[in-house]
């Protein structure tokens, strides 16, 4: 966000100058309108901001690359190599990305529901940082990602009354030379009447499918009812089938839901944090197609490309590959930076599952 320019990029500058607060503020301004129409820039920008510049996220990186130049535009002087300017350049991603999903420029809401989306899929089951000017800026970018979705999912399920106005005006043509001119008239009037009820016809589709899946507690994937199933398993499904059913962007309690489904009817011991090794041992070839995207798919690659941001997603994809027999968590913990041995509640594993399949509906997707 513009508006934190000064408190986020104290991560790279402790006490930075007005002038260089300034330099920076333009530098990403100049980034957004840069990485605005691009979901793969998006992407990336979403992930330097959470994760930093290091290893496969610095190298040969076309968002670093533009960054160094957007932020050189305007101070010469600032230097090119990452080994210097790594946190400077994580900085001005997270003022950039943060200005994007809430800040006042105007950008597609396509691409702010994405980055907003793409957020909320980094940092949901994610311990927090130590680091206090950075936790300070994941937890503002993951609340802000929040109230965005949140406010896009209210305007796409707004309800306005059906108003046959338009329809009404509609008047026969006095003359045979009128006819295209009146057809075209009522085209344009019939068009936007049933769009008009088709929006409010998803929105009653949508809640009737969450609400039936709901209530018969029976995983699609499996046939199975989620309460018998094994834990790991039944957290897959849980956040994978209901993400497949609700319209994007969601509204919050959908998220709620998920969090709650997945525990239900369980012990207090199945309630307690779990560590994703433990999970993922019930992670059988029967139940990853619910979760994990075909090969050769948009939302297969970017899982590949960007493991930080998708953990669970790559993961999955990396037990189909292996057929689960060779050891996965030294890489995953390198390429996704969480440990394979992370611990959280099953609502808070559900949710992750939730938001990555939620991200990747978007991605793919070219109209939200």
């Amino acid at each position: 966000m513009l508006s934190r320019t000064y408190e986020w990029y104290r991560i790279a500058d402790a006490v930075p100058s007005d002038d260089t607060i300034s330099k920076r503020r333009a530098g990403c301004l100049e980034l957004v309108s840069n990485v605005a129409s691009d979901p793969q820039l998006i992407a990336e920008c979403v992930e330097l901001a959470i994760l930093g510049v290091s290893g496969d996220r610095g190298v040969a990186s076309r968002l670093v690359e533009l960054t160094v130049a957007c932020i050189r535009n305007h101070q010469p002087a600032f230097p090119q190599d990452l080994s210097e300017n790594a946190l400077a350049v994580q900085a001005c991603c997270a003022i950039a990305i943060g200005e994007v999903i809430g800040g006042d420029t105007a950008v597609p809401s396509r691409v702010r529901t994405l980055a907003a989306v793409l957020t909320k899929a980094a940092t949901s089951v994610r311990p927090p940082v130590q680091e206090r000017y950075l936790r300070a800026i994941i937890d503002t970018l993951s609340k802000s990602a929040t109230d965005s979705l949140q406010q896009a999912a209210e305007a796409a399920r707004r309800r306005e009354p059906l108003s046959m106005v338009a329809l009404d005006r509609i008047q026969p043509p006095t003359e045979l030379g009128d006819f295209a001119s009146f057809w075209e008239g009522a085209r344009k009037a019939w068009r936007d009447f049933a769009a008009a009820a088709e929006r409010q016809s998803q929105a009653d589709r949508e809640e009737l499918e969450v609400l039936w899946w709901v209530y018969g507690g029976h995983s699609q994937t499996t046939g199975e009812l989620l309460s018998k199933m094994k834990l790991g398993a039944a957290i897959l499904c849980c956040g994978a089938e209901i993400a497949d059913r609700v319209l994007v962007p969601p509204l919050s309690s959908t998220r709620d839901i998920v969090r709650r489904v997945v525990e239900t009817s369980r012990k207090p011991t199945e309630q307690s944090d779990k560590a994703l090794t433990d999970l993922v041992k019930s992670w059988e070839p029967s139940v990853l197609p619910a979760f994990a995207p075909p090969r050769g798919t948009a939302d297969q690659a970017l899982a590949s490309s960007r493991p930080g941001l998708l953990p669970l997603t790559w993961l999955s994809l990396r037990l189909i590959e292996s057929g689960a027999t060779v050891a996965w968590e030294p890489e995953f913990t390198s390429k996704t930076k969480l440990s394979s041995d992370h611990t959280a509640r099953p609502a808070a594993w559900a949710e992750q599952i939730y938001w990555e399949r939620v991200a990747r509906r978007i991605f793919v997707s070219p109209q939200v």
